[in-house]
């Protein structure tokens, strides 16, 4: 039960009858003992390497969670053409010959040897598998790609980035560990096309980040918080000069800070003192609080959080800060009347980044009613943040744009969904801003996010 609706550690001590909310992260984090002589063997091996190197493991126990071999071979020459600084480290055979390419497998014959492997390399690349536990427990900044699990299981490897195979939850085997030969035969392609879609710069860019965080960063095992303390509940965000706290597993995420830092940027080109603005998405706060600082006390911010939990967070970091001239509502703002829905909960106490609409397969009822039914006397602006769903809200507030002319900011949203928004806008006299977000890499590939403004023309 609850297996994958939590992060895994949270999930063995639930498991053992443990409270995780009580345990500190830094606790939860992983330990490898590594005998002498395992790490004396791995020194002997790389003697003669004169540069940093990455440990590239591109294999896990089954197929399905394997990176294909050609799609290995191009990851591994596009880290020694764009790295050149760099060794490659491999410890499964590969059809290519480099000086800057050093494969172990011969002397890697146990756990202690892998183990020792990882703690001496400067980075590891892999997919979900057994290296990225020891890179946490050595300290090694590393890069994992998940093919068939949430990249929100292993939230507490401070060095761990993540990347998810592109459009993984829509594919076959998704939430599964294994398959039957048979099985995979047939769906072998189509995750082999899936990996095609993935740019090594990608994960290079997103490898450099968790160096460079190890490198300004200092980490100190020993001064793990004492366990017998209670855990804080909750952690304050700096947002344009606004402390904001937030929920405790509230996983920090530049996407999410990302989309923050835009908002608030775009809406200060737009917004007057006394403005009247509609923010659809407010997560614990982060815009909301810019927002209300912008408008003043003799305007009006109206805020929609579907999510209970975040909800409550927001009113209360609204209160501690004086806001009292913002309106919220813990209603989804979409078409269709009057309605309760069964939404699945996020659970603040479970590991969670602001951009997830939920994090567990709990139902719980929230109310639904159309933006328009508020039949405002004015709006300067409206923003609709990820996740809620674009396109229903937008529909839930088609009145109130027609009447009022709001400039509209939304996203982030995937480069496929935003055609959806543009034909929404279709017939009202609405010119777009489109802002790209995420590199591309090549020329035939679309950004990884965009944000939409839309913007009336004069009547």
């Amino acid at each position: 039960p609850r297996y994958g609706e939590m992060p895994m550690v949270d999930w063995y001590l639930w498991w053992m009858g443990l409270n995780s909310a009580d345990i500190p992260a830094s606790a939860k984090r992983n330990a490898v003992n590594i005998p002498a002589q395992a790490t004396q063997a791995i020194e002997q091996a790389v003697l003669n390497i004169a540069g940093p190197m990455v440990l590239f493991n591109p294999k896990a126990s089954v197929e399905l969670r394997s990176m294909p071999d050609a799609t290995a071979l191009a990851w591994v020459q596009h880290v020694l053409h764009n790295w050149p600084g760099w060794y490659v480290v491999l410890i499964h055979p590969m059809q290519l010959d480099h000086p800057r390419v050093l494969n172990l497998r011969e002397a890697i014959d146990d756990v202690d040897k892998l183990a020792a492997l990882v703690a001496r390399v400067d980075a590891v690349i892999g997919v979900d598998t057994y290296t990225q536990h020891l890179a946490d427990a050595t300290d090694t900044p590393a890069l994992t790609v998940f093919t068939t699990v949430s990249n929100e299981l292993f939230p507490y490897y401070p060095l761990g980035e993540v990347l998810l195979l592109p459009h993984c939850q829509d594919l076959p085997a998704w939430g599964k560990s294994k398959l039957k030969a048979e099985q995979w035969k047939t769906i072998a392609p189509v995750y082999g096309a899936a990996w095609q879609q993935i740019h090594p710069q990608l994960a290079l860019d997103t490898l450099q980040r968790s160096i460079e965080r190890k490198s300004h960063s200092h980490w100190v095992r020993d001064a793990v918080s004492n366990p017998t303390q209670p855990a804080v509940r909750h952690k304050t965000v700096l947002m344009e000069n606004e402390k904001v706290q937030v929920p405790a597993h509230q996983r920090e995420d530049p996407w999410s800070s990302t989309q923050h830092q835009l908002m608030l940027r775009l809406s200060r080109d737009e917004l007057c003192r006394g403005d009247t603005v509609a923010l659809v998405g407010a997560a614990a706060g982060e815009v909301a609080m810019g927002l209300a600082r912008m408008v003043g006390h003799h305007g009006k911010l109206i805020v929609f959080e579907p999510r209970q939990e975040l909800h409550q967070q927001l009113c209360a970091n609204l209160v501690h800060a004086g806001l009292e001239h913002v309106q919220t509502h813990a209603v989804l703002p979409v078409d269709g009347g009057l309605v309760l829905r069964g939404t699945y909960r996020l659970h603040s106490s479970d590991d969670y980044c602001s951009l997830m609409q939920s994090n567990s397969t709990k139902i719980e009822a929230v109310i639904s009613w159309p933006l328009d039914t508020l039949q405002l006397d004015n709006c300067r602006l409206l923003l609709v943040s990820a996740p809620m769903p674009f396109g229903a809200c937008l529909q839930g507030a088609r009145n109130t744009i027609e009447r009022l002319r709001p400039v509209v900011i939304i996203g982030l949203i995937r480069p496929p969904d935003d055609e959806m928004i543009r034909q929404f806008f279709n017939g009202l006299n609405y010119r777009f801003q489109t802002l790209n977000i995420g590199s591309s890499h090549t020329a035939d590939q679309p950004p990884q996010w965009r944000m939409l403004v839309a913007q009336p023309y004069p009547q």
